[in-house]
């Protein structure tokens, strides 16, 4: 205690003063440190954030071209597919209408089984339209069309 007794008083205080001050500016620039290395933290997560949402922006416009060049692609052979089958059912229909109205006469050249399923479907195709037999002639009952399909 001798030194402390040297001093005045008024010495006392404002030594007191200066090392607080001292103390206090430590801890602040501490505190400003703290804040510093919380912000750089900040800082970093948020730009692997922005790399990580601009891969995936980029992955997804990338998905999204592939959905659209799939979808073409789809559509065109939806739309050829369609092609191809209106033709079918034309050369269908106009086998069928030839088949339909060609005279038993035609079927002389055909083995008796292709012509009795020819007969069949003459037989049908009048019994839907109401008509009669269509070649005319009385028909056999044991031929007749089977209405319970």
């Amino acid at each position: 205690m001798p030194f402390l007794a040297l001093l005045p008083k008024a010495k006392l205080i404002g030594l007191a003063l200066v090392g607080l001050a001292i103390a206090g500016a430590v801890v602040y620039i501490l505190m400003l440190r703290a804040n510093v290395d919380r912000l750089e933290a900040e800082w970093s997560k948020a730009v692997l954030e922005r790399d990580m949402a601009a891969d995936l922006a980029e992955a997804n416009a990338r998905a999204v071209v592939a959905v659209r060049e799939d979808a073409a692609r789809t559509i065109a052979a939806l739309r050829e597919e369609k092609e191809k089958t209106v033709e079918r059912v034309r050369v269908v229909t106009q086998i069928r209408t030839e088949i339909r109205n060609a005279p038993a006469t035609d079927d002389a050249a055909l083995a008796p089984v292709f012509r009795h399923g020819l007969d069949r479907l003459r037989e049908r195709a009048a019994a839907k339209a109401g008509a009669a037999n269509p070649t005319g002639e009385a028909g056999d009952p044991a031929r007749a069309p089977d209405v319970r399909r």
